[in-house]
């Protein structure tokens, strides 16, 4: 399998141990990731508060890098994936602002490009029982509360992924690794990360929510596909526990890093260290490092 990977601008950066932890997982599963040459920002986060059209023609233009290579395009990160799949449904769907993107972002042409996740290929296209089978260790009845936030699944007419109210990706993934994924009713809930400068207020009520909600489930950790998510529910914890009453010292995690720690990577430990609250221990108590 073989597809133009869209890293984006965060994972660039503040999420540099989602990417490297992204690229083992698919190198070890034999997903070949072609990185998409010239990519810019997608605008994520920022532009469809300025420009509608510009918040399109970002993510179009990257489309049509992803296009020359006639590939599908897949991402890792949930913000970017939600903009671009929101730029590929406009662009099917209206011919005339298919053509104004075009001249906004000096496209020269531009065919249709499947948009995907990476939780989408490895559960649909590679399978859990395949991932099973490359287990080396086994993450030994780790509770996790398996977090997806608003953008992965919401709007479901836009994204299409797995189901937009109760998604399942990650529980299935990490099950078949010897994980243990709580039942818990807050998986699809927004972090409020957008608002962490004009309303911290809401962010700090939002964040304390989640994780307190994921502890009361009998969580230990929880694990997200959203750079976003994670630095919002990681940065604001100590915060938020003053505030709300209880104690920031949950993790905060990628589901590609603990997929990298049960496949076998050797810096896997490297990527733990990048968090502000630690993980270490937890993963010691369980025998999984």
């Amino acid at each position: 399998m073989e597809y133009s990977y869209y890293p984006g601008c965060a994972l660039h950066s503040g999420a540099k141990e989602f990417d490297l932890s992204t690229r083992f997982v698919c190198e070890t599963l034999d997903i070949k990731l072609k990185d998409l040459s010239g990519w810019s920002c997608c605008g994520a986060a920022s532009a469809h508060y300025i420009n509608h059209d510009l918040s399109l023609a970002l993510p179009a233009r990257n489309l049509m890098l992803a296009s020359k290579n006639g590939h599908c395009m897949v991402t890792s990160c949930s913000l970017c994936y939600n903009k671009l799949k929101r730029a590929s449904k406009a662009l099917e769907e209206d011919r005339k602002l298919k053509e104004k993107l075009k001249e906004i972002a000096g496209i020269d042409y531009l065919f249709e490009v499947k948009v995907k996740n990476i939780l989408e290929v490895l559960n649909e296209e590679l399978g859990v029982d395949k991932i099973r089978e490359k287990r080396r260790v086994s993450l030994n009845n780790l509770k996790i509360a398996c977090y997806y936030g608003c953008l992965l699944t919401r709007p479901k007419e836009i994204c299409g992924f797995d189901n937009h109210e109760h998604p399942t990706f990650m529980e299935n993934i990490l099950g078949s690794l010897g994980a243990k994924t709580v039942n818990w009713s807050y998986k699809t809930e927004c972090c409020g990360a957008d608002l962490s400068l004009p309303n911290l207020e809401i962010v700090l009520k939002l964040t304390s929510k989640i994780i307190k909600m994921a502890k009361e489930a009998g969580a230990d950790c929880l694990v997200t596909a959203c750079p976003l998510c994670q630095a919002n529910l990681e940065l604001r914890q100590e915060e938020a526990g003053k505030q709300f009453n209880f104690e920031p010292d949950f993790p905060i995690l990628y589901y590609t890093e603990l997929m990298g720690i049960s496949l076998g990577s050797r810096n896997a430990l490297r990527w733990i260290d990048m968090h502000i609250v630690d993980s270490k221990r937890l993963l010691k108590v369980h025998g999984i490092i």
